[in-house]
């Protein structure tokens, strides 16, 4: 499995909360999206994961572009991209 890694966070309007978008290759359904949404979650520095077909936008307060890798490659045979 392929990660490709070029970690470019913006930051929120609120203090100490990143936002990282993630390109996702392999989503073929609603299923896909809601896996890759759980598993984002579930990430403890993850305050909110908002995912569509092919893109996930993650809202944290200090999780590591790996961390965020890991939790989409953990949800099914699926290829994560920082954006």
């Amino acid at each position: 499995m392929l990660l490709l890694l070029n970690s470019r966070h913006s930051f929120c309007e609120r203090a100490g909360v990143k936002t990282t978008r993630i390109g996702i290759e392999g989503m073929t359904c609603l299923n896909c999206v809601t896996h890759v949404q759980k598993a984002l979650e579930a990430v403890s520095a993850v305050k909110e994961a908002k995912v569509v077909e092919g893109e996930a936008t993650v809202e944290h307060d200090g999780a590591s572009d790996e961390e965020l890798l890991r939790a989409v490659r953990a949800a099914g045979d699926y290829v994560g991209k920082i954006l």
